[in-house]
């Protein structure tokens, strides 16, 4: 592996006549990592890049075939170990070793199977962290020690590239990753009120049950398998109709699958509470440009703090003002007063309070929000923006460190 800052030879010139990149998917990639491996695939094929996907197959694999990508199935549960090289015999009948540049891996596990590999051949390994690292304990050495061995490190947002401070060297190091803010893209073509025809929100609205039902949406992403969550989001939603009274003109559709039991403990919470007539729990929804364009706003309070939400900047390029606790990297993704609100996480007056704001705006001010949301997605998070980031640093991976 050749390190960012190191005195070694220039890339062969094979690599900078057309660079092979080769990206390592989690066995079940996380929905918001698809499409954006995706996209750099476009992109990349698109500039000339040799683009290969390595992943445990599944429904996507045809997909990225069509895109114009080698497409490798690794084993759905790895048995390589820190220091194993299996991962190069895995691939040496399918990819050009002598030809790799960079290796793209999606998550810490990604990037243990292929440290071997990017020393062997002389890529540059990139390592794309999607949550923040823990609090760094006795038995993190390991973490630390595969970071310092990766070449970029690749962060969604800046809570995230934050939380890498305490596995990095000291400033004068200059043997450590480049660290890298690259916050995700969002195709603005896709998530358009303009581009969901008529007839999948009437299928949707269908599937709701709210054909006939005028009251506001507002969409709940729900995470059932969590209890603190379900608490705190029961408590939120009652002070919201506590303070809106018994006629308040406005509804939840909380989406999300959950098996039965935890479904139903946070279906009782809701009857309990006597939140029923405003609640509806609708399952998985597969339509999310769909659900955005039904919904007048977006509550997306969940428990852990998140690398980044990919669901609330897709809402805010549809124009819809979001509502977000206060925790994780959610300044990074709203503008407070602006684009949306941020509450504090454990205060349902809080919750309260910012609901009956979002849905007390008259016309004229949800247009004002709505184009300064798709603004600001366009300008900080436009899918183009990402893009030309990430595949100019396949091109030239010791590049400057991105801001």
């Amino acid at each position: 592996m050749v390190l960012p800052n190191s005195s070694e030879s220039p890339i062969p010139a094979h690599h900078a006549a057309a660079p092979q990149v080769l990206q390592l998917l989690p066995g079940r990639a996380p929905g918001d990592d698809l499409p954006m491996a995706m996209a750099l695939v476009r992109a990349g094929v698109a500039d000339g890049l040799g683009m290969s996907v390595a992943g445990a197959g599944g429904r996507m694999e045809p997909h990225f075939r069509r895109l114009g990508a080698t497409t490798l199935e690794l084993p759905k549960r790895s048995a390589f170990s820190w220091r194993d090289s299996g991962l190069r015999a895995l691939l040496k009948d399918q990819v050009d070793l002598g030809a790799l540049s960079v290796i793209h891996a999606w998550g810490l596990e990604q990037a243990n199977l292929a440290v071997t590999l990017a020393e062997e051949s002389g890529a540059h390994l990139f390592l794309h962290l999607r949550r923040p690292l823990p609090k760094r304990g006795l038995f993190d050495r390991r973490t630390a020690r595969l970071i310092a061995r990766c070449d970029r490190i690749l962060c969604p947002s800046a809570f995230v590239r934050d939380s890498l401070d305490p596995y990095l060297g000291t400033a004068d190091d200059r043997s450590g990753p480049k660290v890298d803010l690259m916050q995700p893209g969002v195709d603005l073509d896709l998530f358009a009120e303009d581009a969901v025809s008529p007839e999948r929100t009437i299928s949707l609205a269908a599937a709701w049950g709210v054909i006939e039902d005028p009251r506001p949406i507002v969409l709940v992403p729900g995470q059932f398998a969590d209890t603190d969550w379900q608490d705190r989001i029961a408590a939120g939603l009652a002070a919201t109709i506590a303070a809106a009274g018994p006629d308040a003109d406005l509804q939840f559709i909380v989406t999300g699958d959950a098996e039965a039991p935890r479904m139903e403990r946070f279906r009782r919470a809701v009857t309990e509470q006597g939140l029923a007539p405003f609640v509806r729990l609708t399952g998985h929804c597969a339509d999310m440009e769909a659900a955005l364009k039904l919904s007048a706003l977006l509550l997306s309070c969940p428990s852990e703090a998140e690398g980044i939400d990919h669901l609330a900047l897709r809402a805010q390029a549809m124009g819809r003002p979001v509502v977000l606790c206060r925790n994780g990297a959610a300044a990074e993704v709203v503008e407070p007063d602006v684009t949306g609100w941020l509450i504090d996480q454990n205060d349902p007056r809080s919750m309260a309070g910012a609901l009956g704001l979002a849905l007390s705006l008259d016309a004229s001010q949800r247009a004002h929000l709505a184009l300064a949301a798709r603004s600001r997605i366009q300008s900080r998070f436009g899918l183009a923006r990402m893009q030309d980031r990430l595949v100019g640093l396949y091109r030239d991976p010791r590049a400057p460190v991105l801001a």
